[in-house]
């Protein structure tokens, strides 16, 4: 296995082996072949089953018969492209709906998958919160809560999205650090979601979208790394891709400023060759006036009787 939180994309020696991989079972069973050592790379659930002493590692057949084809077939796209659709000019926030990013979470959860691919997926789950004003609806909301334990990010992530509608600026101001030293986002859990009440699915669903505070959603946006998977300690995976971005970002603009100045040394350079020769210009128009006359004058003193 590699460092989980970085932002790490396969090396082309994992395409390798094909495995049949049997997802579902009864009608809704369908069979994909995926490269064993791209499995393995993303996944230790896979490495250990593929690599071990498992009977899969031995009959090359992978069955995952309680999970669903669809949500297989997304995690396998996202393996080889890192992406979560086929055609990158679709915009995913449109076209991937809040159920199968949250399947496609709990998957990852199940099959110790890298986190940056949980990351990834929350990061969409988060965008689209921000960028639409469709809503998880309470299927939704039930798949999450009955299949991630109360610590899960993704309820974090839902609890932070309706806390931050609730809240006053001053609670928005404190909110992280209140509710990692008291444990809030447990109790949370609790109040807005419990047996018999469905005050966060009525809420997620009736809330205006256009409300000024969802519209602050960009704006108040808690920090990434609050909603990823990685080690106390550890850099999250987004900060690094952040940083590197800002790196990118610094070196293009100093190219581009290093660019300027020689544009603009070129330019001050090609003015003072124009001026020399403008003044070299001058110079000989002068010199062939005092040559012209002269001659002029000597042959007028020529010329006299």
């Amino acid at each position: 296995m590699h460092t989980p939180s970085t932002d790490l994309h396969h090396p082309s020696s994992v395409l390798d082996t094909l495995v049949d991989v049997e997802v579902g079972e009864g009608e809704e069973k369908r069979n994909f072949q995926a490269h064993k050592g791209l499995l393995a790379f993303y996944s230790s659930y896979f490495e250990a089953a593929l690599n071990g002493r498992f009977l899969e590692a031995n009959n090359g057949v992978v069955k995952l018969t309680t999970e669903d084809p669809a949500t297989f077939e997304l995690f396998l796209l996202w393996a080889h492209t890192r992406r979560f659709l086929h055609d990158s000019d679709l915009e995913p926030t449109l076209m991937v709906s809040y159920f199968e990013l949250a399947a496609l979470w709990v998957f990852g959860d199940a099959h110790e998958i890298l986190p940056v691919f949980q990351d990834e997926v929350i990061d969409l789950f988060a965008l689209k919160l921000q960028a639409t004003t469709e809503r998880p609806d309470a299927e939704t909301i039930d798949f999450i809560w009955d299949s991630t334990p109360p610590s899960a990010t993704l309820r974090r992530l839902l609890i932070d999205f309706v806390s931050m509608l609730l809240e006053t600026p001053q609670d928005q101001r404190d909110r992280s650090a209140r509710w990692i030293e008291s444990g809030l986002e447990q109790e949370a859990s609790i109040k807005w979601y419990s047996e018999g009440s469905t005050d966060i699915k009525d809420f997620m669903e009736t809330r205006p979208p256009s409300s000024t505070k969802t519209r602050q959603w960009k704006a108040y946006g808690s920090p990434p790394c609050r909603w990823h998977i990685h080690p106390t300690g550890e850099k999250c995976g987004a900060i690094i891709k952040r940083e590197k971005d800002a790196c990118d970002e610094e070196d293009r603009i100093r190219a581009l400023t290093e660019r300027i100045e020689s544009l603009e040394l070129e330019s001050r350079m090609a003015e003072m060759e124009r001026r020399a020769r403008e003044a070299e210009a001058r110079w000989q128009e002068r010199v062939s006036n005092a040559v012209a006359a002269a001659a002029q004058h000597n042959a007028s003193y020529r010329s006299r009787p």
